[in-house]
This record gives C-alpha cells, sequence and structure tokens, in this order.
C-alpha cells in the first residue's frame, strides 16, 4: 500500500512540475506561443469593444453637454427677462403697502409715509368737515407705532392728485 501512495504522490508532483513548466513555456515563448497568441487576440478584441463603448460614451457626454448648455442658456434669458420685468416694475411702481405696517403706505417718489385708507376714514357722508375735526381724525390715527402725523402740504397733495395712481383713488374720485 505504500508503493501505490508514493507512485499517486509521484505523479501528482509530476504533474504540477509539468504545469509549472508549460507556464514557464508559456511565459517565455510570449506571442509565439499558441495559447498566448489566442489570448492576445481575445484580449484585443475586448480592448477594441472597450474602446468603442467609450468613444459611444464620450459622444453621449458631449450631446448631454451640449443639450445642458442649451437649457442652461435657455433658462438663464428666461430668467433675465422676467427679473427685468420685475425691476422694471418695481422702477415704476410708486406706492409699497407694508406686510408688518398695514395701516401705512409708501410713496417712493417723495418719501412720506401716508395713512392707508381702510383704516384712516375721511368719509363724512360727502360733506366737508372742520379742520379741526380733521386735526382730531389725524391726531388719534393709529399709525402702526408712527407719531406725530400732519396734514399734507399743498404741494405734497397735489403731487398725489395729479399722478392718479393713488391707491384709493377710484376713476375721477379724488
Amino acid at each position: 500500500m505504500n508503493d501505490s501512495k508514493n507512485l499517486k504522490s509521484l505523479v501528482a508532483q509530476r504533474d504540477s512540475v509539468l504545469l509549472k513548466l508549460h507556464e514557464l513555456q508559456v511565459n517565455v515563448e510570449g506571442v509565439e506561443n499558441e495559447e498566448n497568441a489566442k489570448r492576445l487576440n481575445e484580449l484585443t478584441l475586448k480592448k477594441s469593444q472597450f474602446e468603442a463603448q467609450k468613444s459611444a460614451a464620450e459622444v453621449s457626454l458631449a450631446e448631454t453637454k451640449s443639450k445642458l448648455l442649451e437649457i442652461q442658456n435657455e433658462t438663464a434669458k428666461l430668467t433675465a427677462s422676467s427679473m427685468e420685468r420685475i425691476l422694471d416694475a418695481i422702477e415704476q411702481q410708486r406706492w409699497y403697502f407694508f406686510k408688518n405696517k398695514t395701516r401705512v403706505i409708501f410713496d417712493k417718489t417723495s418719501g412720506l409715509l401716508w395713512a392707508n385708507l381702510e383704516y384712516f376714514s375721511i368719509d363724512n357722508n360727502g360733506d366737508y368737515i372742520s379742520r379741526d375735526e380733521a386735526q382730531k381724525r389725524v391726531d388719534s390715527f393709529e399709525g402702526d407705532g408712527f407719531k406725530e402725523w400732519r396734514f399734507p402740504s399743498y404741494d405734497e397733495m397735489e403731487h398725489l392728485v395729479l399722478d392718479k395712481t393713488f391707491p384709493f383713488c377710484e376713476g375721477d374720485n379724488y
């Protein structure tokens, strides 16, 4: 039985040595070896396939970048034009209401705060009121913390009326 084990061991060692010799022969012979030449052909084919995929991906990437640039340019145009419209509207706007100061409005042209007429009653059933009564109304106006309200000067009132953009004027009712 020992002889049989020894024989198997020797055969295994021989096969291992032959395999190593074959590997050495393949490595030493390079492309002249048939197996190496076959493997080199396989690798060359795979390399060509991957290079073709890479080229296609680069073309696709270039197309994608181009489309993104077009979208970005169009978005910039639309944004710029809407921004210009907004800035133009702000430039033309004279009257400003404040979200947290609802009882007053700001006149950009004169720099004055005016009473928001929704909170300051000027109606006297169409009748005129005396200056003293008007002064009482002005003095009692709760103007969101602003104090020292006064009557507008003639020029300030004229400028207000002639512009006809005062938010509380309707038609010819000034």
